[in-house]
């Protein structure tokens, strides 16, 4: 039995690819252009931002809560959001969820 030359090249490639599974990404993943890096910079500054924000917003909470201006203040869309929780699981959503649901 005698394998194509296109089938022994195929298997060879596929074995390489197995070994260095990065091989299987695009180039740009590689080397990213320029557009790249300053959309993975903008979307980590975002990131980094409502990192802060989330955490600024708990810490005023959890000083509210202690406190007695709890009934003053008036409570906005991101507190309704890290506030919401699921009715049957109790379970609340993740920063991410918050973060896309107040952005969109």
């Amino acid at each position: 039995m005698q394998a194509s030359a296109g089938s022994v090249r195929s298997s060879a490639i596929n074995a390489i690819i197995a070994m260095f599974p990065f091989l299987k990404q695009p180039i740009f993943n590689l080397f990213p252009s320029r557009q790249q890096k300053v959309l993975l910079s903008n979307a980590k500054s975002l990131d980094e931002f409502s990192n802060e924000l989330l955490q600024s917003r708990r810490d005023k909470q959890s000083h509210d809560d202690s406190s007695d201006e709890t009934a003053k203040r008036k409570k906005d869309f991101l507190d309704l959001l890290m506030q919401a929780a699921d009715p049957e699981t109790g379970k609340g959503m993740s920063d991410r969820e918050v973060t896309i649901l107040f952005l969109c």
